[in-house]
């Protein structure tokens, strides 16, 4: 990846989606529309901070219904952290295993604006009460050299837990991050989604892309 150009990174409630330079504006507007049909589809019926598993399990079926091919599955154990920074680390890693290394970057990139949202580090620094933290997907999305459009939803979900025990002259505070995640690596097939591209189209014209807004991402420096 050029990581001299810029990302086109788009937000959609908690779905972050980054689109590395060599896929077209008509392979962009398509990817984000199935991407958007599928959370609206699945928020129609649940609530992804309460069901969240049941939740993700409609979403991928919308997308694998309607052309993503789904290439390699993302099977890991809840993980325990404890600082906020560390969940950059995690994207990078469990994407890099079913992916490649541009999109381990591009998500370990986009899970930084995520964090940015501040919740998180207040959590380590002024003791938040526990309890759900948050749930979001981000979708790193590129075009490999053979043409294929390959994409991964990384999906997590965190509970947040605080232990605060008393020890007479002092208290210590312990504060967890559970993180939990789901998704794959799945290949866009355009050829698939024509047949769907008319009535995806109406479906969300008049929620999902109301609830749209770009951001302004400059990568690093290699």
């Amino acid at each position: 990846m050029d990581f001299s150009a810029p990302l086109k990174t788009y937000l959609a409630e908690n779905t972050i989606i980054t689109f590395a330079p060599a896929l077209t504006a008509e392979e962009r507007q398509d990817a984000m529309s199935l991407l958007l049909q599928a959370r609206l589809f699945a928020s129609n019926l649940l609530d992804s901070r309460i069901h969240w598993k049941s939740w993700m399990d409609r979403y991928r079926n919308r997308l694998e219904k309607h052309g993503c091919k789904l290439l390699s599955l993302i099977t890991e154990p809840p993980r325990v952290i404890h600082s906020a920074d560390e969940l950059q680390g995690i994207a990078a890693t469990v994407v890099g295993q079913v992916g490649d290394t541009e999109l381990a970057e591009m998500v370990e990139h986009a899970i930084g604006r995520v964090r940015e949202s501040g919740y998180a580090g207040r959590f380590f620094s002024k003791g938040e009460n526990g309890g759900a933290f948050s749930e979001f997907v981000a979708v790193p999305c590129e075009k490999n050299q053979a043409g294929d459009i390959l994409l991964v939803v990384f999906a997590v979900n965190i509970g947040l837990s605080v232990d605060v025990r008393d020890f007479d002259f002092w208290t210590e505070t312990r504060r967890d991050m559970v993180v939990h995640v789901v998704g794959g690596l799945y290949r866009f097939e355009r050829d698939t989604y024509a047949q769907y591209r008319e009535a995806i189209s109406t479906y969300i014209a008049e929620s999902a892309k109301t609830r749209i807004r770009k951001l302004s991402i400059t990568p690093k420096a290699r």
